[in-house]
């Protein structure tokens, strides 16, 4: 790993504009939950094809696991996602045959992550058949845009 962010494509659950903050969920198994904890950043990538927008989320990552920010996450979830959580195996985990999950809720909380992305870097394109259009946005800790400029799509 180079220091920067690995891409991560994800589901995702929760946008807070004000505060920047993006969230998604994974098993506490999966292999990303341990690249995240020696290196917590991610990009999130996003494309709107009716718009023809793409952006990418450089984030800072806060892992929640068994504390007041995953059981709120985990309540606002939808029985068929948490279902998932309470597999034999976790997330991205290599085997033979796909896993069965039984269709009764098991529990599976001690599995769940919600993670908190907090956006410290935005990169914005428009696609147009006349020349794309790209900008990037940087922002500090408290929120406050630090940087922004065009770039060179």
């Amino acid at each position: 790993m180079d220091g920067r962010p690995k891409c991560r494509t994800v589901v995702l659950r929760a946008v807070d504009v004000s505060t920047r903050r993006l969230w998604f969920h994974t098993d506490v198994r999966s292999p990303k939950v341990a690249e995240m904890r020696a290196l917590p950043w991610a990009a999130l990538l996003f494309y709107d094809a009716e718009g023809k927008t793409q952006v990418r989320a450089d984030c800072a990552v806060t892992l929640h696991h068994r504390d007041a920010a995953a059981e709120e996450r985990w309540a606002a979830s939808k029985l068929t996602s948490r279902l998932c959580y309470s597999a034999e195996v976790g997330s991205s985990i290599r085997v033979p045959v796909p896993p069965a999950i039984s269709p009764v809720d098991a529990g599976g909380f001690e599995n769940f992550v919600g993670v908190e992305c907090r956006v410290e870097r935005l990169e914005w394109l428009w696609l147009k058949f006349t020349g794309h259009t790209r900008a990037e946005f940087e922002y500090d800790k408290s929120g406050t845009r630090t940087d922004a400029g065009w770039l060179a799509p």
